[in-house]
């Protein structure tokens, strides 16, 4: 009976939230819906999930109105993104700022088995359609 107390369990004790509500890290992002004004969320796509946030990077927007960057379809952002896990309306939401652009990358080009390059070729439909004649 002695020895009863080293067979005590530790008092239970909630344990905090696993996962943190608030954090920054270093992704790239591909455009899908831009804004040329500072106050408008963009909209991008991180490992297959959508990403809307605000660009605060100064120097980023400074470029941007003396034109030196194009912007095309598929085009990317190696950026520092900054995320918080907020609520909105009783319900967890995301808030995302990119808080550094440290470049911007164009879109990917695949090159072919040939030498030439996939997006100058137009592609040809895969399947032939079939009409019935009368």
């Amino acid at each position: 009976k002695g020895e009863a107390a080293y067979f005590e369990p530790d008092p239970m004790q909630l344990a905090a939230a696993e996962a943190p509500d608030e954090g920054e890290h270093d992704t790239v992002l591909i455009v899908t819906k831009l804004s040329f004004a500072e106050g408008p969320r963009w909209s991008f796509i991180e490992r297959g999930s959508t990403v809307v946030a605000k660009i605060e990077d100064k120097d980023f927007w400074e470029d941007v109105h003396q034109r030196k960057y194009k912007f095309a379809e598929g085009d990317r952002l190696r950026v520092r993104l900054h995320w918080k896990i907020v609520e909105k309306a009783g319900k967890p939401k995301s808030d995302n700022t990119v808080v550094k652009v440290y470049e911007v990358l164009p879109r990917p080009r695949q090159m072919r088995l040939d030498g030439g390059k996939d997006d100058d070729i137009v592609a040809q439909p895969m399947r032939k359609v079939r009409r019935n004649e009368e």
